[in-house]
């Protein structure tokens, strides 16, 4: 079996003087047997760092006691080879009890394998020591075998205050028993184990921390590897986060609130007016007094531009309050309602609409409805004098899948720098004895726009016309 070893047999005596070398050598070093005798007396073997060397160990050998050493031989080309010596002192026939038998193996590939398996070793420590994140790796019983230098950064505790001891005191003693269970059950099932908990530091600082560990197998035996982060500041964002989000929510029952408010308590006073003045112009009209008649006519029209107002910012603030799930929407089944709404309106100013082939789309039907009548009724408020209003109503699908929309029309048109302005609530251009209208039909539009993830823009001149461009993402 040991012939078959690249190696070969030896004996020596005490002091290393070779009295026999096998064959072998020559094809292991390429000396002779002659020639590797006589040499020896010119060298020494090397020794190894870890074993020592065949001119220390063989002096300590003891009668039938078997030692193993690992050496540097040259050959015969000059180059020096790793070999393993095997040994036994034995006593020789003529009763020299300084005789020892070997065996030298070559076990240069194996070394220079362990070298580069050192190397490679060493130059992932290095890395896991630059990683901007805690790695460490401990026993079964959590006894700590190694850490890199961020570990030392987010626990505060030095290598020397924790190699070789258990870290799970550094956990915070609320949390520890929630770890230890979570970390069981998933080690029972070979899974990696995901724990956010508090860590000590030796201050008496709390940091919140996040672990992730993985039992392992190695050598035979089971090591706990694992990663540590600092997750203080995600977890205070988190929190902060929440609150704002509470805060959001408050907010938005405030407003719903006030909607509430508004929809009963401002609506009920102007109900009362518009019905005690129904009353009074009933008496007034039956005196024929123009003067009463025309201040009444005022309070009236007053009171209805009121309920118009109220009805517009309730419709506003109801756009992101009743965030109803989108749905398929069929925009040319929808368009075909609008129009018929705006029919009288149609007839009076004898309005031409053309209309091209509209998607079916997930949206708030409700709001889109409310989107192409503002958009369409504005084209037909706002027009020339004499001339019957034109509009046309597009859909054009673009490269990155998106839709734009287009509501054109040949009316009075406006100065294209008003437009941020004509978005924003009670916003106008003209006054009410030329248009009638409470300036928040656009402010409307834009926000069913937002909510559906698109903008609305426009492209105008005076005395020109409009046309209103909205988009809508690629969800069909």
């Amino acid at each position: 079996m040991l012939m078959r070893q690249a190696g070969f047999f030896y004996e020596r005596t005490q002091k290393g003087d070779f009295t026999f070398v096998s064959p072998e050598v020559t094809d292991t070093l390429g000396w002779t047997p002659e020639q590797f005798i006589n040499q020896w007396s010119s060298w020494t073997p090397i020794p190894s760092k870890e074993t020592g060397g065949l001119h220390r160990l063989g002096q300590e050998l003891v009668l039938g006691d078997l030692k193993i050493y690992r050496c540097k031989i040259p050959g015969k080309c000059g180059r020096l080879f790793w070999f393993e010596m095997v040994e036994q002192r034995n006593e020789s026939s003529d009763g020299d009890s300084g005789f020892i038998e070997g065996f030298a193996r070559n076990i240069s590939n194996q070394c220079r394998e362990e070298e580069l398996n050192r190397l490679q070793e060493n130059q992932l420590r290095q890395i896991m020591d630059f990683a901007p994140i805690g790695i460490f790796q401990t026993d079964p019983d959590f006894n700590l075998t190694y850490a890199n230098t961020y570990w030392k950064v987010i626990t505060r505790h030095s290598l020397k205050e924790t190699l070789g001891k258990s870290w799970l005191p550094l956990i915070h003693e609320e949390d520890r028993e929630q770890f230890l269970e979570t970390w069981k059950k998933d080690m029972k099932y070979n899974q990696e184990c995901f724990v956010q908990c508090r860590l000590c530091r030796p201050d008496g600082e709390f940091r919140w921390v996040e672990f992730r560990t993985r039992l392992l197998f190695q050598d035979g035996g089971r090591i706990i590897f694992g990663t540590i982060e600092d997750i203080t500041s995600h977890r205070e964002m988190a929190l902060q986060l929440e609150k704002q989000t509470q805060d959001l929510k408050r907010s938005n029952q405030d407003l719903e609130n006030f909607a509430t408010i508004a929809s009963h308590d401002l609506k009920e006073p102007l109900r009362k007016i518009t019905a005690f003045g129904n009353r009074l112009m009933t008496c007034i009209t039956q005196k024929n007094d123009e003067q009463s008649l025309y201040f009444l006519d005022r309070i009236q029209m007053a009171g209805g531009r009121m309920q118009n107002l109220i009805d517009d910012l309730l419709q506003l603030s109801q756009i992101t309050i009743e965030s109803r799930p989108f749905t398929p929407v069929d925009l040319d089944a929808l368009l075909t309602e609008v129009i018929s709404d705006l029919e009288l309106l149609i007839n009076r100013s004898n309005a031409i609409i053309k209309l091209t082939a509209l998607p079916r789309l997930m949206a708030d039907e409700a709001q889109m409805r409310q989107l192409f009548l503002n958009l369409l009724g504005n084209a037909l408020k706002f027009t020339r004098e004499g001339i019957p209003p034109e509009i046309q109503v597009d859909a054009e699908k673009q490269e990155n899948g998106d839709w734009l929309f287009s509501i054109k029309d040949n009316g009075i048109g406006f100065d294209i720098t008003n437009l941020e302005r004509i978005l924003k609530p009670f916003e106008r251009l003209y006054g009410r004895s030329d248009y009638e209208g409470s300036g928040m039909g656009l402010a409307i539009c834009n926000k069913i726009v937002e909510r559906h993830n698109g903008t609305l823009t426009a492209n105008s001149k005076p005395g020109e016309g409009t046309t209103f461009f909205f988009t809508y993402p690629g969800r069909t």
